[in-house]
């Protein structure tokens, strides 16, 4: 629709050479909308700009919302080394994997004296590959998500050297992303937790979508 002037602020659309005002695109309008909570048919340059800082904020609250609910609820997607749970009811989707490097220098300490090892620079160690762990694990759930899953079987890890004489180890791990359809098999709150897990990111996704707005 072509307008004369901007149907939210009454402002007049004009495309001279040094002082213009244009109506939006539809990308910036649908974000104006969502994070200011508003439904207007259109928005000009100039309303947009005025608006952009109230929605920026509340993108910025809606992604930590949403981030924050994700990761707490992320961690009850079951993962487990098992290839065929007792009791589980599924439907075999496809293989999930996921690679996490660590910081420099963990091979140096992995390689450091005995004494070391068992010391200070052991618990340095462990706690880069736990992290390491922790990452891939999430990769996984959310890859197996994305493909319609909500649990992971036959999961293996493995560590392996990587960037030559600088010493960093690669965590990689691989599993079977399934579709669980008796989720209450693990406890009766996991189908409860699954469903807002699911509900949140895909709010989080839509809410990311509209981020180039504010770069």
């Amino acid at each position: 629709m072509d307008y004369t002037s901007c149907p939210h602020c009454n402002t007049t659309i004009k495309d001279g050479l040094f002082n213009s005002n244009k109506i939006v695109d539809e990308h910036k309008k649908e974000g104006i909308n969502l994070f200011l909570n508003k439904d207007s048919p259109a928005y000009c340059d100039k309303c947009f700009e005025q608006q952009k800082y109230d929605a920026r904020h509340q993108y910025n609250l809606l992604t930590s919302q949403f981030t924050k609910s994700v990761e707490d609820n992320l961690v009850y997607v079951p993962l487990i080394t098992l290839q065929h749970p007792v009791g589980w009811e599924y439907n075999v989707l496809k293989m999930v994997t996921a690679q996490c490097v660590t910081g420099e220098g963990a091979l140096t300490e992995f390689s450091s004296s005995i004494s070391e090892f068992f010391g200070t620079q052991s618990t340095r160690l462990n706690k880069k590959l736990k992290n390491g762990e922790e990452v891939c694990m999430s990769k996984l759930r959310l890859e197996a998500i994305a493909n319609g899953g909500n649990a992971i079987i036959g999961t293996d890890i493995d560590y392996a050297e990587v960037g030559g004489q600088k010493g960093m180890l690669m965590v990689c791990m691989a599993g079977t992303a399934i579709r669980l359809n008796n989720p209450d098999v693990i406890n009766a709150e996991t189908p409860a937790i699954l469903t807002k897990l699911l509900e949140d990111l895909r709010k989080l996704n839509r809410v990311n979508s509209y981020g180039d707005l504010f770069v």
